[in-house]
């Protein structure tokens, strides 16, 4: 009998044997059973039947693993038999293939749709349960799946906020803060999480031998810091890591940037976390996310922060950008007249 007379009789066990039969004989034989399988699974998958055609659907892969009709059928027998995760990775694979139109997925629906349904459908089971590390984790594997999607970043950052977490749900919203959709509202979850934190009573500070001066009530006075001046901005000594490098300070960008080829020739410890849009005079470019191991103006670092890397060798006598994401931090004000820079801790 054919493949398909025993498809439609339920008798999977034949119509195993027959699938790998067909492995082993001509083209023209396996072509007909895979057409055959794929026909009648196409409209039953998504019911009763999806277990029983899941071993089916995975003899035809062994044969062709990169059959993408196939794999898109056995996605979704998965997420009919409550498989997500599975299904999720196999979506996001094929979705990444129809973007670079594959004319063979064109039929199959849309699947940026099914990929986001999907992962909804499994964040939802997830906070229902309020399983926290376990949504933590998938929300950085959708970030890894889909990098360009900044909802996935803003909700990993929320959750981590919501776990205590603050240096990396600092560090998702870097990863969206110049995102054409997501980066205001990156942008504004944190300024909302640090003047929740500037609100919760802090330990004073320390007395700094070397950099700072306290008056005898232990109120800290603001040392000036000389300032190098070009046209109308001003040039500073930063330490990144163990290097010190001259950057221009910018109150006006919110990312402090590293020219990538400094960050290369300095030798400075960083890890990468990954992309992100940046608006530029330019328009928008494509950054990469660096975590140094500190950074800051002479003893007032930051430990950890994470800071954009990108080519800089268009702005002469400096290697980067100082911006908000570090001076925030602090109450600061610029000497214009003597060149000089105040910096201290709230």
């Amino acid at each position: 009998p054919e493949l398909s007379q025993l498809l439609h009789a339920q008798n999977y066990a034949l119509a195993s044997e027959q699938l790998r039969t067909a492995c082993r004989s001509d083209t023209s034989r396996w072509l007909r059973c895979r057409l055959q399988l794929l026909e009648y699974a196409a409209s039953r998958v998504d019911g009763n039947e999806a277990g029983s055609l899941l071993p089916l659907i995975a003899l035809l892969l062994e044969h062709s693993p990169d059959d993408a009709p196939a794999q898109l059928l056995r996605a979704r027998a998965q997420l009919s038999q409550g498989q997500l995760d599975a299904a999720l990775t196999i979506f996001a694979v094929l979705r990444n293939q129809a973007l670079r139109d594959d004319e063979a997925l064109a039929p199959y629906g849309n699947l940026e749709q099914l990929f986001n349904e999907t992962a909804e459908r499994r964040l939802v089971e997830l906070r229902q349960r309020q399983a926290w590390l376990e949504l933590t984790a998938l929300l950085q594997r959708l970030g890894e799946l889909d990098p360009d999607n900044g909802k996935w970043f803003y909700q990993l950052a929320k959750n981590q906020f919501r776990n205590h977490r603050l240096e990396a749900a600092r560090a998702s919203l870097h990863r969206i803060y110049y995102h054409p959709q997501w980066g205001e509202r990156a942008q504004a979850l944190e300024r909302e999480h640090l003047s929740a934190e500037a609100a919760v009573p802090q330990p004073a500070p320390q007395p700094n031998a070397t950099h700072s001066r306290h008056r005898d009530n232990g109120e800290q006075v603001m040392q000036p810091i000389p300032l190098r001046r070009r046209g109308s901005h001003f040039i500073v000594k930063l330490q990144v890591g163990t290097a010190t490098l001259p950057f221009l300070i910018d109150t006006g960008a919110s990312l402090t940037v590293i020219d990538s080829g400094a960050l290369q020739r300095s030798s400075i410890a960083y890890r990468h976390r990954g992309l992100t849009d940046m608006k530029t005079a330019g328009g928008i470019v494509r950054v990469q996310l660096v975590q140094v191991d500190s950074l800051g103006i002479e003893e007032q670092l930051i430990d950890k922060l994470v800071i954009a890397a990108t080519d800089m060798s268009w702005l002469p006598g400096a290697s980067g950008l100082l911006g908000m994401d570090y001076l925030r931090y602090f109450d600061f004000r610029i000497d214009a007249e003597r060149a000089q820079l105040y910096l201290k801790r709230p």
